[in-house]
């Protein structure tokens, strides 16, 4: 994980799990583009509530350049959100701590850009599925 963060944090109703995500940019334009702040908020498929997320400032991409940035990004499971056990269940079943094989996590996640074009603040957010490896 990024920033020093452990990789994993046993709490007294959840855990998280801190790790990087390796994103890989490829800007063949002419102009390079510098992002205030990269949010992502994360969701279990089927849950309301947030269960993780991860944000970056002043990112910057350069014009004519592929740039690899290290996202820090988290998965914060309280059992508060998950009443039903049905979030603990189903990662236990895809880190293989069920008996059977290990499978990726899905994980639905909210991005918003923040940057200036012309002096005018954009936030846009696109919704997006992340398939990751069990990080036990």
């Amino acid at each position: 994980p990024p920033n020093g963060a452990q990789p994993y944090v046993k709490k007294a109703s959840g855990f998280d799990f801190n790790f990087g995500l390796r994103i890989q940019v490829n800007n063949p334009n002419v102009i390079g583009a510098t992002f205030s702040m990269i949010k992502a908020v994360a969701y279990y498929p089927g849950h309301q509530n947030p269960i993780g997320g991860g944000n970056l400032t002043n990112v910057n991409i350069p014009s004519k350049q592929n740039t690899t940035i290290n996202f820090p990004f988290s998965i914060n499971y309280d059992a508060s959100i998950d009443p039903g056990f049905s979030i603990l269940l189903d990662i236990a079943t895809k880190c293989g701590l069920t008996g059977g094989p290990k499978s990726k996590l899905e994980i639905d996640y909210t991005l918003t850009l923040s940057f200036n074009v012309l002096f005018i603040p954009l936030s846009p957010s696109f919704q997006k599925t992340a398939n990751i490896d069990c990080p036990i």
